[in-house]
């Protein structure tokens, strides 16, 4: 069983091929490589969120987010 963090990969184009390794696949539409930054974006300002809070700063956290998949 693997962690669920290993889920976010597949958001960002690695796929899982059975043996234990991932795989990158291409974006092929343009909605796809959209898709994909946006999760990157949202990964990117929550990491961020997760630092300032660690530092003792929680009020840059801002309102919950949702992250539509």
């Amino acid at each position: 069983m693997q962690p669920g963090t290993l889920n976010l990969l597949q958001l960002f184009g690695w796929i899982p091929n059975h043996k234990g390794d991932y795989i990158f696949v291409n974006g092929n539409t343009p909605e796809e490589l959209s898709q994909r930054e946006e999760i990157a974006n949202e990964f990117r300002q929550f990491y961020n969120e997760l630092k300032n809070f660690k530092d003792g700063d929680i009020s840059s956290v801002e309102n919950f987010h949702t992250v539509n998949l």
